[in-house]
């Protein structure tokens, strides 16, 4: 029993070489947080161009007495899990607070997704930083469809965290973990983790296609026999469990409407409110041409690494085989998409219009929009190595060491990076004495109406709900996502158009400002450029105006 407990025990080099792993990854991944975190807050201060809509909507969610009356926060929830994560911060943090808190969580799920995906691709210390660094400067230049991961807290920074957690897990061989992470990032962002889903059934398929006709299967992704076949109904009874808490909220959302609803949403969405996300026609030339370059050299770069490749242990080419075809996945989906979204504008005039911007509704650029470039930083990351470190190296650059050529390369894309935050435009998009402007608005309406006053703004409006703890009768950036409430949306804003219009007799006086609120049920109206106003505002400062609207007048 002695002789063969002790056959059992690992080696003392063993376990401190285990510790050292773990001790690097944990090193790693403090530095990837650190450049991740940091360059989100400076291009994205708090509070980013996103976080005010989601925010708003997680602290409706636990209180839902907050901003009572306001379409957006009332409509459906298609995020719960964010906001139950989330959320429940808010009751006892204020918004920017909460901000905070939620950023640093869902970094840190990010940052040791990235760190642990990037050590089965590629297991050399730092690696994961290199990239890092090198993904921020890639980001700070742009994207396709705007889609992004580094920025604000939203839903889909957990789930593309989740993500890499499971394609580093899958790359382990640990497919019941692997399935756990990915069904998480379902429930966390349907969308993003749906895409995932099918790139990472494709990239299966590829994989087992390849592997069926190999004669030797030895240190393949595949097993055989009963033992594959209970792992994978294992795996798939927990990815369900994880999916379905954010996956039924959704369908649900998309099933409870009728069918003319349904188009109207779809119509709104995709050719109007989203379609800088939707619509690849709305997508500059320079974006793609960038990302025909970043194409390119990521199937130049797959190429010249694979001779070197071969010499790699089992582990690191299969976390690279599969990786680079579940990437090659989101690029096929992305180009099915572009494909779908081309023909003549409006878009009623495509043939087969209704069923091709049902398609596009369901973003299918945006995982190749994140995934395209961080597979040009994992290739970078390893033909550094290569490149300095391979026997063929000239001798002018064996003089550097990995280390060295990662740190500089680093370095300048830090500075590049963090450089072009200082020219990143304000996420309320105004200027700066419009911004004081809207900010002392937003206070004097907190502090001097009644909770429950619905506000009537304008257009340009900007976390109103986070500054002024007031409902809003409608806001053009906080866009439901459900169909009722989205028809409803774009009826309101086609009504205070058509209003706006048809009162107009050179000024609006109490009456048709009566009338206004009997229409709207808004007992604020906040203004801009809209008026004359033929009665006295409530407040004033440079910029804005606030009328009260009293049915006594």
């Amino acid at each position: 029993m002695r002789s063969s407990d002790s056959q059992k025990t690992p080696p003392a080099d063993d376990l401190a070489g285990d510790r050292r792993i773990r001790f690097d990854l944990l090193v790693d991944t403090v530095l990837v947080f650190a450049v991740f975190f940091i360059y989100a807050a400076l291009a994205n201060p708090i509070p980013g161009l996103n976080e005010p809509h989601y925010l708003g909507k997680a602290k409706h969610y636990w209180d839902p007495s907050w901003c009572s009356g306001d379409l957006f926060l009332e409509s459906a929830n298609a995020h719960v899990v964010f906001y139950q994560a989330v959320g429940w911060l808010t009751c006892f943090l204020s918004l920017e607070q909460t901000a905070w808190v939620a950023r640093g969580l869902a970094t840190l799920v990010l940052a040791s997704g990235w760190t642990v995906l990037f050590s089965k691709i590629k297991s050399a210390r730092f690696s994961a930083v290199w990239g890092a660094c090198l993904f921020i400067a890639m980001a700070a230049t742009g994207n396709l469809s705007g889609e992004w991961v580094i920025g604000g807290i939203e839903s889909k920074v957990f789930a593309y965290g989740c993500l890499f957690w499971s394609l580093a897990l899958f790359c382990r061989q640990n497919w019941i973990s692997s399935a756990a992470c990915l069904g998480f990032a379902v429930s966390f962002h349907p969308l993003v983790g749906g895409w995932s889903v099918v790139s990472a059934l494709l990239a299966g398929v590829a994989i087992f296609v390849r592997h069926r006709f190999r004669a030797a299967t030895d240190g393949s992704m595949l097993r055989s026999g009963a033992q594959t076949n209970k792992t994978a109904i294992v795996a798939i009874v927990v990815f369900a469990v994880a999916s379905l808490p954010g996956l039924i909220p959704a369908v649900m959302m998309l099933s409870e409407t009728t069918p003319e609803l349904s188009y109207q949403a779809t119509y709104i969405q995709v050719a109007f409110r989203l379609a800088h996300h939707l619509d690849p026609l709305t997508f500059s030339v320079a974006a793609y041409v960038a990302y025909a370059l970043l194409f390119g050299i990521w199937i130049a770069s797959l190429r010249w690494l694979q001779p070197y490749m071969a010499d790699r242990s089992v582990a690191e080419k299969q976390g690279w085989e599969f990786f680079n075809l579940f990437v090659a996945a989101a690029v096929g989906i992305a180009v099915v998409g572009i494909i779908i979204g081309l023909g003549p504008r409006p878009v009623q005039e495509m043939a087969m219009f209704k069923w091709r911007i049902a398609a596009l509704k369901f973003y299918p650029f945006r995982l190749m929009d994140v995934l395209l470039p961080i597979a040009v930083c994992m290739s970078a990351v390893a033909g550094l190595h290569v490149l300095f470190s391979s026997d063929r190296a000239k001798s002018k650059l064996a003089l550097i060491s990995v280390s060295q050529a990662g740190w500089a390369i680093s370095a300048v894309c830090l500075v590049l990076a963090m450089t072009s935050t200082t020219n990143v435009r304000h996420a309320s998009k105004m200027e700066p004495e419009q911004l004081a402007d809207w900010l002392d608005m937003c206070h004097w309406i907190r502090e001097q109406t009644p909770d429950n006053a619905l506000v009537c703004t304008p257009m340009e409006s900007w976390a109103f709900k986070w500054f002024a703890d007031r409902p809003e009768y409608v806001s053009y950036k906080d866009c439901p996502q459900d169909a009722a409430s989205l028809v409803e949306w774009n009826r309101r804003l086609l009504f205070l158009r058509k209003w706006a219009q048809q009162e107009f007799d050179g000024g609006y006086d109490a009456d048709e400002l009566v009338d206004f609120g009997r229409q709207t049920d808004a007992t604020y109206l906040l203004v801009r450029r809209l008026g004359p106003m033929k009665i006295d505002p409530a407040y004033r400062n440079g910029t804005y105006r606030l009328y009260e609207i009293r049915p006594s007048d």
